[in-house]
């Protein structure tokens, strides 16, 4: 009898053992997901947070045989106190290749859901502020920050690098959840100067199948450093305006990193 109630003990203890390893065993997909989501808090994409950051934007574009590429880097501190106050401050030197250069300063904030103060200074002159467009500094105020949303199930592939105290999650995301935020990042200044255009000219957007992005974590998973988006879009042209130009397409590819320095109570920011 003490054989068998050993034996049962026994059975019971290795069944206990293997549902806590299982328990332990966190998928990828699913550590990377957590990790992107802690992320998301971090930079107030749900209602409040703040962050401090360097970034580069390099855009290729691609047009009836040429090839064009735009770099931009500088440095952001965005602030979101509630739904309705924040503030953000921008600093940015674009390399247009052949077109030169140049280089921005902006700082916007919002007070009790308003736009309050903005201000821009292009190639060291200050813009008057009768010649903003408040409607695209809204825009750009919204876009801050701005990094796609996706569930669990929009992951197509994790691959996880381990680099010493670097741990880098390389995600593969499913387009067809992301067009949204494609078409907010990358049509919105397109439609700005289609505006400018005329009412006969227009483009039609489409997207890649999926979307690369990669989340780099120091220390544990909760401590994000990095973020890098690649996203891609071609453009047919379309209206009267364009006729002469049928079946012509632009390419672009666009590829946007964030370097963290500060996340939240660490982030200082003392004015324009």
């Amino acid at each position: 009898m003490k054989k068998k109630i050993g034996i049962v003990l026994l059975a019971l203890l290795l069944t206990f053992s293997l549902v806590a390893c299982r328990d332990a065993e966190t998928p990828d997909e699913e550590r990377a997901f957590a990790a992107y989501a802690h992320y998301l808090e971090l930079i107030g994409h749900y209602g409040y947070g703040a962050w401090d950051a360097d970034f580069t934007m390099d855009m290729d574009m691609s047009f009836m045989g040429m090839t064009f590429n735009m770099v931009s880097e500088g440095h952001s501190v965005y602030i979101i106190e509630d739904e309705n106050n924040s503030k953000m401050y921008m600093s940015m030197i674009t390399d247009m290749g052949v077109m030169g250069s140049m280089e921005m300063i902006m700082y916007m904030s919002v007070v009790d859901g308003s736009l309050a103060e903005m201000r821009m200074i292009i190639d060291g002159v200050e813009m008057p502020e009768a010649d903003f467009d408040r409607e695209l500094f809204d825009s750009m105020m919204a876009d801050q920050g701005n990094v796609p949303v996706f569930d669990l199930g929009d992951i197509v592939s994790v691959d996880i690098e381990e680099d010493g105290n670097y741990t880098t999650f390389n995600l593969l995301l499913d387009i067809s959840a992301l067009t949204d935020f494609i078409k907010e990042m990358m049509s919105d200044y397109m439609d700005e100067m289609l505006g400018m255009l005329g009412d006969d000219a227009g483009f039609t957007f489409s997207y890649g199948d999926y979307m690369p992005l990669s989340l780099v974590v120091y220390g544990d998973d909760t401590n994000p450093v990095a973020i890098t988006m690649t996203m891609e879009m071609s453009m047919t042209f379309d209206g009267a305006e364009f006729a002469e130009m049928d079946g012509e397409e632009i390419f672009m590819n666009l590829t946007i990193e964030y370097r963290y320095n500060a996340f939240g109570d660490d982030v200082v920011f003392e004015g324009f």
